[in-house]
This record gives C-alpha cells, sequence and structure tokens, in this order.
C-alpha cells in the first residue's frame, strides 16, 4: 500500500497482541489501519485467516474489510493467502446458514488441522451440528472423535 499512516495508526498495525478497538471518525483511515493489521498478522506473524476476527458495525463494512484484505494480499503476491481468506469466510458463513454440508466441512478443517491448529473439540461441535441437520456420516465421525477426546489427557 502507497498510503502514509499517522504514528498512532502505525502504531495500531503494528501492535498485535492480544484485541484492539479501533474507533475514529469516517474518512480517517480505520479500514486501511484494520487491513495492513490483519495481513501483517497473517504474513509477518503467520496467524491463518480462520483464527483472525474482525468485528464491523455492518455486513456492508465487513464486506468491504473482507474485500479489501484480499486485494491487499493479492497486491502482495500472496494469491493462497487470498484464497484461504475467501475460502474459509465462505465455509464460516455456509455453516451459520445451516448448510449442512458446510458444517461437515468446517468439522473436517478442525479435525485435521488444515489452516487452523487441530481442535477435535471444535470439530465435535461441527460434526454434532451436521449429524442434528441429517449428515449421515456425521455420527461416525462424532464416534471417532469422542473416543479420541477420551484418550486425551485432561
Amino acid at each position: 500500500m502507497n498510503r502514509a499512516f499517522t504514528p498512532d495508526q502505525q502504531a495500531a498495525i503494528d501492535q498485535r497482541e492480544g484485541p484492539m478497538l479501533l474507533s475514529a471518525n469516517a474518512g480517517s483511515g480505520k479500514t486501511s489501519v484494520l487491513v495492513e493489521r490483519l495481513v501483517a498478522a497473517m504474513l509477518e506473524d503467520g496467524i491463518p485467516p480462520a483464527q483472525l476476527l474482525a468485528i464491523t458495525f455492518t455486513d456492508k463494512a465487513a464486506g468491504e474489510l473482507r474485500s479489501r484484505v484480499r486485494a491487499r494480499l493479492a497486491a502482495l503476491g500472496e494469491r493462497a493467502a487470498a484464497r484461504d481468506v475467501e475460502r474459509h469466510q465462505q465455509h464460516g458463513e455456509a455453516a451459520q446458514r445451516g448448510d449442512v454440508g458446510a458444517m461437515y466441512l468446517v468439522a473436517s478443517i478442525y479435525e485435521q488441522g488444515d489452516g487452523v491448529p487441530a481442535d477435535l473439540r471444535l470439530a465435535r461441535y461441527w460434526y454434532a451440528q451436521a449429524a442434528s441437520g441429517g449428515d449421515e456420516a456425521a455420527p461416525a465421525k462424532l464416534k471417532d472423535i469422542d473416543e479420541r477426546l477420551a484418550r486425551q489427557p485432561v
């Protein structure tokens, strides 16, 4: 990005430990700062897109943020990272809409650690959602996950 950031904006981009609330007037560069902060977290800190959370006040603002993050990644030549952002966003939205296949897919992503740390408890949650939605393969996966969780140290 060719934009010059103010010292406060650059501090918001550089400070990536823990949560941050970014509040400023319209047109002040909030979205640009968030884009740079999210891209830096992915590229410099190695954080997968599925582990990043940015909350906006409107769906329109969320769509704009997503679009600009993907465009910034693509502009930096990080096409695979841009595709990961798109893929995880689509999976999450479909699962939230109640798409049973997407629920199963999200569960398998957490089970296998595909772009995110493997998390059997999250995998179990999404397999249970898929099973309650009628997915025929999900009950067997739930049984397998339960057995694996039972073998894990507490």
